[in-house]
């Protein structure tokens, strides 16, 4: 018997905002978080600009102030789901979470703390290495930590698929409690990648923009004149749970997820497909027994890219018909860059707020639109209307994508 899932608690962590609050309000004013980067000195690189995280504190949570044990990366996930659980009104200490699931994406995990070792190898010697060094840059450390943290016994997934990685943990997390065997889980995704040798990486890739001049102006998905994606930190966690659940103990519901579909391109390393990603958006139609004509709103993986602007166009187009000119879409990435393995959870959060509020933050910097991005992608302004439905998008190299369908709570 399957079971309906709705999420009850969130938590992010931005370069427009750390805390949920802070993060909406800036994404409601169009506020860009790209500036020059600060961690390194960037003078070197064609790209000089990322989406650094300012306001972070561990003030609250100083157990986890401890960089020789803990990576940015987990820093930022247990940050998160305490304020998270928290949030959906469930006390760590004293509610039993032994049968809780944990789900987090990371495309990257503690590469920074990887990093730090491998220097020490090749500068020194190996017995130079910090100690919790493999245990620092493992993949599976944030959801580890996460689990022991909170003492959540259930399943503990972590899933490394690039930009796919968060919105496909949620996925996961979403069928396990469909399918009756949670009742509650937490999801979502975390990645600190503005790290110099990381970042010199990307620059080779040729797909970074270089437009460091003016750094708030640099990502504009969508815009004729955009040059490329920009690299940004961040993490996201959602409590999912089985509605029932939720209702017996009266949590506050943010919206309802209807389903999901996933599928692989099986085309190109890193140039995206309609008919892939058209793919997944049709299974996750389907799964949620919704026509096109039910979607009013969809966030777009929009990354600011020439070939993946257009190609996500071209799908909405091909699933959508002439409804595609009707229904309002943007992208978070125009204010927050592009968080890699986070970047799902942090726009899954985003468009639950959106069907919860009734508004859709803006694309900010879409001045000149492309003629083959020609669709109404909410430019510079937030947007209030009611909405019932919504489609987010999710793509990442590799070809893999997930597109999940939200509904409004009410």
């Amino acid at each position: 018997m399957s079971r309906r899932v709705v999420i009850t608690g969130m938590e992010v962590i931005t370069a427009i905002g750390t805390g949920l609050k802070n993060f909406w309000n800036a994404a409601l004013s169009g506020t860009s978080g790209i500036r020059r980067i600060k961690a390194y000195d960037p003078s070197a690189y064609p790209t000089q600009i990322a989406g650094e995280v300012t306001d972070f504190s561990l003030d609250e949570y100083p157990e986890y102030n401890k960089t020789n044990r803990y990576p940015r990366v987990s820093q930022f996930a247990l940050y998160c789901s305490h304020k998270a659980i928290k949030d959906a009104g469930i006390h760590a200490k004293s509610d039993d979470l032994s049968q809780a699931g944990v789900f987090i994406g990371s495309g990257q995990g503690g590469i920074p703390e990887l990093g730090e070792g491998y220097q020490a190898f090749f500068t020194n010697n190996w017995k130079k290495i910090p100690v919790l060094t493999v245990l620092r840059g493992m993949h599976n450390s944030s959801a580890n930590h996460i689990a022991i943290e909170l003492g959540a016994g259930g399943p503990n997934v972590t899933i490394a698929n690039a930009c796919n990685s968060s919105a496909e943990a949620i996925t996961r997390a979403y069928e396990q409690i469909h399918y009756g065997k949670l009742s509650l889980a937490l999801a979502g995704g975390t990645e600190t990648p503005v790290f110099e040798p990381v970042m010199a990486a990307w620059c080779k890739l040729r797909v970074m923009s270089t437009a460091n001049a003016v750094p708030g102006k640099a990502s504009r998905p969508f815009d004729k004149t955009r040059d490329g994606m920009v690299m940004a930190e961040g993490a996201g966690i959602l409590v999912l749970e089985e509605l029932e659940h939720a209702k017996a103990r009266g949590a506050h519901i943010y919206a309802e997820i209807l389903g999901f579909g996933s599928s692989c391109d099986a085309h190109h390393i890193t140039a995206p497909c309609v008919e892939g990603q058209s793919r997944a958006i049709r299974q996750a139609l389907k799964e949620a027994n919704l026509s096109p004509e039910s979607i009013n709103y969809i966030s777009a993986h929009g990354t600011s890219t020439s070939l993946n602007d257009s190609v996500e166009t071209e799908t909405i187009k091909n699933i959508f018909g002439d409804k595609a000119y009707n229904i309002p879409i943007s992208s978070l990435k125009s204010m927050t860059g592009h968080t890699i393995g986070a970047a799902g959870a942090i726009e899954i959060a985003a468009t639950a707020l959106s069907l919860q509020d009734g508004k859709m933050h803006p694309t900010i910097n879409l001045e000149n639109p492309d003629p083959e991005c020609d669709l109404d992608y909410i430019p510079t302004k937030a947007r209030h209307a009611p909405i019932e439905h919504a489609l987010s998008n999710h793509f990442a190299f590799g070809g893999a994508n997930t597109a999940i369908i939200l509904r409004r709570y009410s």
